[in-house]
Formats: C-alpha cells, sequence, structure tokens
C-alpha cells in the first residue's frame, strides 16, 4: 500500500458507502459477492441471520469500547456475548482495534475489520461469525489485512455459537489473489458494455 500521502477515508452506514479521497470505492463484502453465494437460502432467513449478526457485532464493539450495557441488552445476544468473552479470557487475546475502517490506496477499495489486537505475542486481526463460516472468510480477511497500515501477521475467524466457540486460523497464502480476482470481476461488472 501506497503510504505517502494520508488517505482519507469516509462511510455512510445506511447505503453503505465507502469514499476514498472523495471517491466512491467498493467494500470488502461487496467484492466478495462473487464467491458467497447463498442464492438458495430464502430472503427472510438470509436477511434474519444478517440483522442478527449486526447486532452481535454491535454489542462485541460496544464491549470491546467499554460502553456496553448488559443490562439492557437483547437476551437472543447474550450467549453470543458470553462466548466472546469466554474467547477472551481464554486466549488472552488483547483487543486494540475495535470496528476499524482500513482501506486500500492503490487497489481501492476499503472495509471495516471487526477485530484487530494481539494473539499469542503476535499481531492477529479476527472477523466474527455468529451463523454459518461462509468461504470467502480467507480472501474477506486477507483482504483487511492487506489494507491495515500496519498488517496483522495472522488472520482468524472466530465463530460465536450460543454454547461454545471456535478459532478458526486462515492460513491459505492465495487468499489475498482470490480477493484481488473477485476484485477485478467486481470491476468488469461495474463497466459498461462496449458492444452493446
Amino acid at each position: 500500500m501506497n503510504f505517502e500521502a494520508k488517505s482519507v477515508l469516509t462511510f455512510e452506514p445506511l447505503p453503505h458507502i465507502y469514499r476514498l479521497d472523495g471517491q466512491r470505492v467498493p467494500s470488502v463484502t461487496g467484492v466478495l459477492q462473487a464467491i458467497t453465494n447463498f442464492d438458495r437460502v430464502p430472503f427472510d432467513i438470509l436477511e434474519a441471520a444478517r440483522i442478527f449478526g449486526h447486532h452481535v457485532h454491535k454489542a462485541v464493539d460496544l464491549f470491546n469500547r467499554g460502553v456496553l450495557d448488559e443490562t439492557d441488552l437483547d437476551p437472543a445476544l447474550v450467549p453470543r456475548l458470553k462466548q466472546y468473552k469466554r474467547f477472551l479470557r481464554e486466549s488472552k487475546f488483547q483487543v486494540v482495534h475495535s470496528e476499524e475502517q482500513v482501506a486500500h490506496r492503490t487497489h481501492g477499495y476499503a472495509g471495516t475489520l471487526d477485530i484487530r489486537g494481539m494473539l499469542h505475542r503476535h499481531s492477529a486481526l479476527v472477523d466474527l461469525k455468529s451463523g454459518v463460516v461462509p468461504r470467502s472468510v480467507g480472501p474477506q480477511t486477507a483482504g483487511y489485512q492487506a489494507a491495515c497500515e500496519h498488517r496483522p501477521r495472522n488472520r482468524y475467524c472466530l465463530q460465536l455459537m450460543d454454547n461454545d466457540y471456535r478459532l478458526f486460523p486462515l492460513k491459505n497464502g492465495s487468499d489475498f489473489s482470490m480477493f484481488l480476482s473477485c476484485l477485478n470481476v467486481y470491476r468488469f461488472n461495474q463497466k459498461d458494455f462496449p458492444y452493446g
């Protein structure tokens, strides 16, 4: 990444739009739609899972920032937060950044990674999942990793369930190459068809 000039990154949450130096850029998750296929899942189930996942992420972020009022927390979120706390306690993960917005100036994309910090004395980023872990999690975290000014050494996926958690190390060396392939497909699909 080119850090000669500091980039200005802005994010509009409702339409989910990132702008880098005033120019709209694709999001990491938007780029990966090419390999994230939930076509067979009914829309209402998919939407309910998306909303629930958003609430889990928000609760974890507020907890990380020390401002979560747990007495007012939706009871459905309590088991996931309990497992997140268990993960922190058992792994001794030290949170440095929560819901951190990052951008890659050279490749022109942006995103919001879930957690960045230290695990076993090494820098790491962790992507939270409150449901099924999609195949795209490796390229997703590789995209975030490459966009960090101080790149974390390791990438993980933390799956939070009601009564347990699972931490997956993401070590596939071709994950960023796959992300860039998806970015190229995304950009190709955004172009006007020149032969029409």
